[in-house]
């Protein structure tokens, strides 16, 4: 039995577009544009208990976004993710 099983984790957030002037102010207060961002595309791994792992990436790769949902701190948008048989 894995201690730690990723499933096909997904984090989205979704972010305002603004626009520049006050014009573009105005227009993205009257009509705000919404653009959304993944995260963390598609996720897949599993970890056996014992084993040590190091979670390294670049910048903006998703490692924090992983960890907070691991941690049950971020709902994942879409996957699960199980931690010692138990959905945080």
């Amino acid at each position: 039995m894995a201690m730690i099983e990723v499933e096909h984790l997904q984090k989205n957030f979704v972010k305002t577009v603004k626009e520049l002037g006050l014009k573009g102010a105005l227009h993205s207060f009257i009509h705000p544009e919404k653009q959304t961002f993944e995260a963390v595309k598609d996720l897949t791994f599993e970890i056996p208990k014992g084993q040590i792992l190091g979670f390294i990436g670049a910048n903006g790769a998703g490692k924090s976004t992983t960890i907070k949902m691991l941690t049950g701190i971020l709902k994942p948008t879409s996957g699960f993710c199980r931690i010692n048989g138990k959905i945080p």
